[in-house]
């Protein structure tokens, strides 16, 4: 966990014309961790649910909700984690209390670090 969290790192984005909107993005699990968003009275707030620790995406022992996070290989579940294409069979891992698929299973995207790739000449992330 130690080596993990040197490789996770939290990225802010924000827009300079619109104070205090800001977008708060982590490599684990490609997660929107904050939206500061205004509101009609000009308070600023935090409108998306998440963790406080980044590392909390990965962490397949708290057994995470997906809040903010990029699903995959599939989104939603995929029922009694079996399908069949081309008239091959494939049995996944049920992840979803033992019955389904979900959302790309133990080892999804969500429980991914991700790399994060900027130009060298600004701050800004393509």
């Amino acid at each position: 966990r130690l080596e993990m969290s040197k490789l996770v790192k939290t990225f802010v984005l924000a827009d300079e014309k619109r104070v205090g909107i800001e977008v708060h993005v982590t490599n684990a699990g490609a997660a929107v961790t904050k939206l500061l968003w205004r509101d009609a009275d000009g308070v600023v707030e935090d409108v998306v649910l998440g963790h406080d620790n980044p590392l909390m995406y990965l962490d397949n022992a708290c057994n995470a909700p997906y809040f903010g996070v990029v699903v995959g290989r599939v989104a939603n579940r995929i029922a009694n984690g079996e399908f069949t294409l081309d008239g091959k069979q494939y049995k996944l891992v049920k992840n979803d209390n033992g019955r389904n698929h979900l959302h790309g299973g133990k080892r999804g995207f969500d429980r991914q670090v991700w790399s994060v790739v900027g130009t060298p000449t600004s701050n800004k992330v393509k």
